[in-house]
């Protein structure tokens, strides 16, 4: 085995795996230190060019993202951070984007297409596979910048079938936001697949919504939700 290791790095068969590299660098530093009785990988290491140090972090950090452990990735002395991915590039990266779709078609329809590849259709199963459901959850009422196929303007007004002018205000609106609505809740509508391997949810449309029915059905103000989003479920 040893012989092998050293053959495959004397005819740089190791150069097209950097990831094999700095696990064996880390391992030679590792036995540096155990005549010391040192079990410890922190501190700098004798004779460490900037290239070794280079594969150590690249291993530690493809080793700790391929575990999903962040707890990890601080041990390997690596700052781990969430990726910041912008709503518009969503669709990009084969995901759905459920902002707003109620209000889109062409983002809905596309949500559903990418929802359908995500989940893994045999020969004989049937194309209308997956389960939607839709919940309700509480919001901190505010208005929020962003942008929406890349117009400028501001999220966090109610929307609904009757009126869907609040929930997009562009920056370029003469709409006066003192007096905008806010909502207090986020309509979500999630599909699954109850026949896939991974019990994974997708969102496909997320739209804020009101508590109070809508005043133009003459129904009561004070039940937690109203039929705005039912009427939209069969679309769905």
């Amino acid at each position: 085995m040893n012989a092998s290791i050293a053959h495959a790095a004397v005819t740089h068969q190791l150069d097209s795996c950097p990831f094999a590299q700095g696990l064996l660098v880390r391992c030679m530093r590792r036995l540096e230190k155990e005549p010391r009785n040192i079990e410890s990988n922190r501190g700098r290491y004798k004779e460490c060019s900037q290239t070794e140090e280079q594969l150590i972090q690249d291993a530690a950090l493809q080793l700790a993202i391929s575990g999903s452990n962040k707890h990890l990735c601080g041990k390997l002395l690596q700052n781990a951070k969430l990726p910041r991915i912008a709503v518009d590039k969503l669709h990009e990266l084969s995901l759905p984007n459920p902002m707003l779709a109620l209000m889109n078609p062409t983002r809905l329809e596309e949500n559903a297409r990418l929802i359908d590849q995500a989940f893994y259709r045999g020969p004989t199963m049937p194309s209308r596979r997956l389960i939607c459901a839709m919940g309700a959850t509480y919001l901190a009422k505010g208005l929020q910048q962003m942008q929406d196929d890349g117009v400028p303007g501001l999220v966090g007004g109610p929307w609904s079938p009757i009126d869907s002018s609040s929930a997009f205000i562009p920056l370029s609106s003469t709409l006066d936001c003192k007096t905008c609505p806010r909502a207090s809740v986020m309509q979500e509508f999630l599909l699954w697949c109850p026949n896939s391997q991974h019990r994974q949810t997708m969102s496909i449309a997320s739209m804020p919504m009101c508590l109070a029915a809508s005043q133009q059905d003459n129904e009561s103000q004070t039940h937690a939700g109203n039929r705005d989003a039912w009427m939209k479920m069969d679309g769905i």
